[in-house]
Order: C-alpha cells, then sequence, then structure tokens
C-alpha cells in the first residue's frame, strides 16, 4: 500500500473521528446532567468551578515544568530533512457537527433545560440517545482507532519525523 494511500486512510478515519466526538460528547454529557435531578446547578457550578481552578493549576504547571525540562531535553529541530507527504487521492469532507466546546456549552445547557422543564420525554430521548452513541463507540470508534493510530505512525515514519522524535517521547513518558 502506497503513502497516498494510508494518507487517504488517515484523512478519512481522522475526518470520521472528529465527526463523532461531538456526538459522544452530548450523548455521554447531556444524560449524565440530566440523571443529577434536582440539585444539578449547584452541582454542576461546582463542579465547573473545581474543573476551571484545577485547569488553570495544570496549565501553570506545565508551563513551569515545560520551561524547566524542555531546554534539557536536546529536541533536535531539522524540518529540512522531512519528505513531504503526497496529497490524499480524494478527500470526503466530512465535517463536526458543530465545534467541542459547542457540544460541552450545549450539553450543559440542555440537561439544565430538560431538569428545570422536568420532561420525561427529553430525559428518555437522551437515555437512548446515550445508549446509540455507546454503539457508535464500541462498533465504529474502538474498531477505526487501531488502523488510524497505524496510519498517523506510518505517516511519522515515511516522514522521518519519528526517528528524530521518538527519543524525546520516550524521555517525556519516562518523565
Amino acid at each position: 500500500m502506497c503513502i497516498r494511500d494510508r494518507n487517504t486512510i488517515k484523512s478519512i478515519l481522522g475526518q470520521l473521528i472528529a465527526y463523532i466526538v461531538p456526538l459522544i460528547i452530548i450523548g455521554f454529557i447531556t444524560p449524565a446532567i440530566v440523571s443529577l435531578s434536582e440539585n444539578a446547578g449547584k452541582i454542576l457550578s461546582t463542579t465547573l468551578i473545581i474543573c476551571y481552578i484545577s485547569s488553570i493549576g495544570a496549565s501553570l504547571f506545565a508551563l513551569l515544568m515545560g520551561n524547566i525540562i524542555i531546554p534539557n531535553l536536546h529536541i533536535i529541530s531539522d524540518v529540512a530533512a522531512e519528505k513531504a507527504i503526497p496529497e490524499s487521492i480524494f478527500n470526503l469532507g466530512i465535517q463536526p457537527i458543530m465545534p467541542v466546546m459547542t457540544a460541552l456549552v450545549s450539553s450543559v445547557v440542555i440537561g439544565l433545560a430538560v431538569i428545570w422543564s422536568k420532561s420525561e420525554t427529553w430525559h428518555k430521548l437522551l437515555s437512548e440517545f446515550n445508549n446509540m452513541v455507546l454503539e457508535i463507540v464500541n462498533k465504529i470508534v474502538i474498531s477505526i482507532l487501531p488502523f488510524f493510530i497505524a496510519t498517523t505512525f506510518a505517516e511519522l515514519s515515511y516522514t522521518g519525523i519519528i526517528q528524530h522524535q521518538l527519543p524525546v517521547f520516550i524521555k517525556v513518558i519516562l518523565i
């Protein structure tokens, strides 16, 4: 199989995964919020505050560690030695339904609206949607993920990036 075929496969699989991610967010987060019941507003507010503070802390920690550790890794930045990837044979152009942040905000808003309106119909609908998304993950995402990862490593090997980046990647994992 030539690199153009691998690049086409990687492109299609990547587009399919990107399409499914917002569905996963809405299908898992919204029913979880609805299951919180009447205390959802308080619980969700507390959780979001904790997550926000945790994100800021993790970002600051990453910045600090990045400034301390990365200069000592001796990363080679020789981009000129890389081979160019040939164009894909064709591109399907599968766009995500919505951006990830929009899916997150929609999940919170829809979940709270279902709780506040006490809509049993939407509660059942979201529960069924949760089951559908779980089947999509089990039958599609888990099946295509190994091929997507394999084509990513094939691309890295073809371009020669993996020879320079793999030792750095291993060091980062060991740290």
